[in-house]
């Protein structure tokens, strides 16, 4: 069975909230962990499109792991997290 967390966030009296642009990777989204993360990127970046390529997360609880975002075909974003220590 895979190993999967879904975390769902909902900002709270956030006076920024508004101001900030649908592209901004702070504004709403889905989040989920993966592990692989590379491979998934490699074998779906010509179908899928994601916003720029897996990069390391330079702090806070998933420090040293990578991740990417991209959109699904309703537009949604999406953001992938493979967490520290795992195989990215």
């Amino acid at each position: 069975m895979a190993d999967l967390t879904l975390e769902l966030v909902e900002y709270f009296h956030d006076t920024k909230l508004f101001q900030r642009k649908s592209d901004d990777e702070t504004f709403g989204h889905l989040c989920l962990n993966i592990t692989g993360l590379n491979d998934f990127y490699e074998k779906n970046r010509s179908n899928v499109k994601f916003v720029g390529s897996p990069r390391k997360i330079p702090g806070g609880p998933n420090k040293d792991g990578y991740m990417i975002y991209f959109h699904d075909p309703d537009g949604n974003k999406i953001e992938l997290i493979n967490p520290p220590g795992k195989r990215a």
